[in-house]
């Protein structure tokens, strides 16, 4: 019996430090968007750093992305590609999305479309489809894999319909064109309409242009 209730002390205790540390991200979330607060940045990395250093991977995704924008905090783009490996090395997926963004874009490390499509691709499969947008592109592009516009279109679909707003306003233009499709100005103009619905200004100006 008293072995049982040790267990459950225990269970209960992991529980509440798990708690605890989510609620520091949260408050890092909370000042980073300003959600019911004010914006600050620097209050946000200091959350986010308390749940990072506990593991909790989420939050140094999060304390990444402040660095590699300079919010907050001096640019450092060693620094997020360090965090953004931390997280994606322990199965977050905005911690691959945002570390193959560096490898595509060479921003701390040499340009490595390979290795950035490998990231987009685990992303992508667990979910992000911003991630599927940007592997469909290197699709597109025969970046890091043999161009093949069939799987970019079918990526860049799967993310639309999943109301990803840049594979919306991309398919737009596809079908604005014929690239690959049967062009067809109706559909592209729904595209339009769609990825304006979900804030891409580039679909919106597009969407005033194809409707005159």
């Amino acid at each position: 019996m008293q072995k049982i209730i040790l267990i459950i002390c225990l269970f209960l205790s992991v529980q509440l430090n798990a708690t605890k540390i989510n609620k520091y991200n949260d408050l890092g979330m909370k000042y980073e968007l300003g959600k019911g607060v004010t914006i600050d940045y620097t209050l946000a990395l200091k959350y986010y750093d308390i749940a990072c250093k506990e593991d909790f991977y989420r939050a140094c995704s999060n304390l990444g992305y402040l660095y590699h924008n300079g919010l907050g905090v001096p640019k450092n783009t060693s620094k997020a590609l360090q965090l953004y490996t931390k997280a994606c090395n322990n199965g977050n997926t905005m911690g691959c999305y945002n570390l193959g963004t560096l490898y595509r874009d060479g921003e701390g490390v040499s340009i490595n479309y390979k290795k950035s499509q490998k990231l987009f691709r685990t992303s992508c499969l667990q979910g992000h489809y911003e991630a599927c947008t940007s592997l469909a592109i290197q699709y597109d592009r025969g970046q890091g894999v043999t161009k093949d516009s069939k799987r970019a279109l079918e990526l860049y679909t799967l993310a639309c319909n999943k109301n990803e707003k840049y594979a919306c306003h991309i398919l737009g233009y596809i079908y604005l064109i014929g690239d690959g499709v049967t062009k067809n100005k109706t559909k592209a103009i729904e595209l339009y309409e769609k990825a304006c619905k979900l804030k891409s200004d580039y679909a919106c100006e597009e969407l005033k242009k194809n409707r005159q």
